[in-house]
């Protein structure tokens, strides 16, 4: 397959950006942005296969926020987000989910990084098997007060139970 390079086809390519999102000032660079009047097209390029169907979520993560980054400069009105693997690539239009996923995650870096608190954890069966941590993550669960009237709740909840404060300056 012939690949014209995104600067020979109108493409800004690997231009920094940035915008600030409250207390965040978001910057990157995209693999190539391409403006179509008030509409952009952000373009990441990946060498490897993705998965099988569609993309990476992280991949999408990463154009949507360049994509944001380029709605909340006052570039474009709207934008699509277009991931290009080896043999295939997907293009996605930047919505109100897609969005909120990206400040979902801007969400998760500021709360590591400011206050050093670490997310739930995703929960597999192959991965837990393999854990050291197991046993002990399986007793705090069983010590986790029974449902009340049909409240449910994931094994790790005891996580997102504990008060947390800021942490303290070294």
């Amino acid at each position: 397959m012939l690949s014209i390079p995104l600067r020979l086809r109108g493409y800004s390519v690997e231009e920094p950006m940035q915008a600030r999102l409250g207390s965040v000032l978001l910057r990157g660079r995209s693999d190539g942005v391409h403006l179509e009047g008030r509409s952009a097209v952000i373009v990441e390029r990946k060498s490897g296969r993705g998965p099988r169907r569609g993309a990476w979520d992280s991949d999408v993560l990463q154009a949507a926020a360049y994509g944001l980054i380029m709605l909340r400069s006052g570039l474009a009105d709207e934008a699509r987000i277009r991931i290009a693997y080896r043999t295939r690539s997907y293009t996605y239009r930047l919505d109100s989910s897609t969005v909120a996923a990206v400040l979902r995650a801007l969400d998760d870096v500021v709360a590591i990084r400011y206050w050093g608190v670490v997310g739930h954890p995703r929960r597999s069966p192959r991965k837990c098997a393999r854990c050291p941590f197991r046993e002990a993550c399986e007793a705090l669960d069983r010590e986790l007060p029974p449902p009340e009237g049909g409240e449910v709740y994931e094994p790790g909840a005891w996580l997102g139970r504990e008060a947390l404060s800021p942490p303290e300056e070294a």
